[in-house]
């Protein structure tokens, strides 16, 4: 089967991608404290990907030649003991991925999250009402198409800041999020332009929790 469009062409020839990951990690949990350190390597042969070359119109499905990964994540967790502090969390996420010398852009497994850094903190406000608010730092690889121009564009780092509240009464959870209170303009995975400042709201229902 082949497929022709005006943006995008298959490739009937397309090997399976195969791929060997080696994890190693250490996780403590002392007192209030709790730390998580986790490092990999992934060798991948053939990955599969839609790829756009130099002065080209059209996306192509290809194997990648050899791409490899090195990562590495970081997590630390205090829980308090007072009145107002819950919770606090930071945690870092490192990614590097090879790839091949061809110039070209790729579409989805070269788009990745090369730096990525989040603070939580959680805090009693009345009795069972909480405040949580995390902020995130995100550092994305790669390069992506612009909808407007059709033309190539790198990825910026961005800052993300969140709030949630939420209400807790035995089984039932209810919450409201603000989320990207920063109202940041950013484009994620993909290339896509995500929402500035929004809001949501809902409940959670533990049906099987005593």
């Amino acid at each position: 089967l082949y497929y022709k469009s005006v943006s995008q062409r298959s490739n009937p020839l397309l090997k399976p991608e195969y791929a060997t990951t080696f994890e190693t990690g250490l996780k403590l949990n002392k007192n209030n404290l709790k730390l998580d350190v986790t490092g990999f390597y992934r060798a991948g042969t053939n990955l599969i990907d839609w790829i756009k070359l130099p002065d080209s119109t059209i996306w192509i499905s290809s194997n990648l030649s050899k791409v490899n990964t090195l990562g590495a994540e970081f997590t630390a967790g205090y829980l308090f003991d007072g009145n107002f502090a819950k919770k606090i969390t930071v945690s870092y996420a490192l990614l590097n991925m090879t790839r091949p010398n061809t110039p070209f852009i790729s579409k989805y497994v070269l788009d990745y999250l090369r730096n990525k850094v989040n603070i939580s903190f959680q805090h009693n406000i009345y009795k069972n009402l909480t405040g949580t608010w995390q902020a995130g730092y995100y550092n994305r690889a790669g390069e992506y198409i612009t909808v407007q121009g059709g033309t190539s564009q790198s990825y910026k780092p961005y800052f993300i800041a969140d709030f949630r509240l939420m209400w807790k009464l035995k089984n039932l959870e209810l919450f409201a999020d603000l989320r990207n209170f920063t109202n940041t303009q950013y484009a994620d995975f993909g290339g896509l332009t995500q929402p500035g400042i929004n809001f949501n709201t809902g409940f959670i229902l533990n049906v099987f929790k005593k």
